[in-house]
């Protein structure tokens, strides 16, 4: 948001959470904005005609994947899994979590070594209560940031500052 603000002729549509739009003083500076609510998406009515659509077999969705997939980004991760290996067996966040990162692990050669980086990045965080490390502090090279960028596992949160996404 920082990076867009700047230019001309340019509209940003962005989405969080009511708690974050209510009390994140990082929303005030991209003061005017007009603010949509949306309600949660509907798994019968949203989810499953659109996943059908995609040539999820939703018929082989248990009760527990449906209500995990309600969640957006659960369902980003969701799709990424179908896609690569045709099904899911995850019912909590944490599997499908592990899932995704299986899967992601499979494109990359220096996977075991950068996951290693990053599970050492979320102890650090956890150590020291923090939900973010500065740019320097996560020991991962340009192109390594940019593919878990890419990939949804690090999100710059603030300039220079990244937060995981799962």
């Amino acid at each position: 948001l920082e990076q867009l603000r700047p230019l001309k002729d340019v509209t940003v549509t962005a989405a969080c959470r009511k708690f974050d739009f209510d009390y994140d003083p990082y929303f005030d500076m991209f003061r005017p904005w007009k603010k949509v609510e949306a309600g949660p998406l509907e798994v019968e009515k949203d989810i499953l005609p659109w996943l059908e659509g995609m040539g999820v077999e939703i018929a082989r969705l248990s009760e527990k994947q449906k209500a995990l997939i309600s969640l957006p980004r659960m369902l980003g991760m969701f799709l990424f899994v179908w896609r690569e290996c045709g099904g899911s067996d995850a019912v909590t966040a944490w599997e499908l979590a592990e899932e995704y990162l299986r899967q992601l692990g499979r494109r990359r050669t220096d996977w075991p070594a950068l996951r290693e980086q990053l599970e050492d990045v979320a102890l650090r965080m956890l150590e020291q209560d923090r939900l973010s490390m500065g740019r320097d502090e996560l020991n991962l090279t340009e192109e390594q940031l940019r593919f878990c960028e890419s990939e949804g596992v690090l999100w710059e949160e603030k300039i220079h500052r990244y937060t995981f996404i799962h």
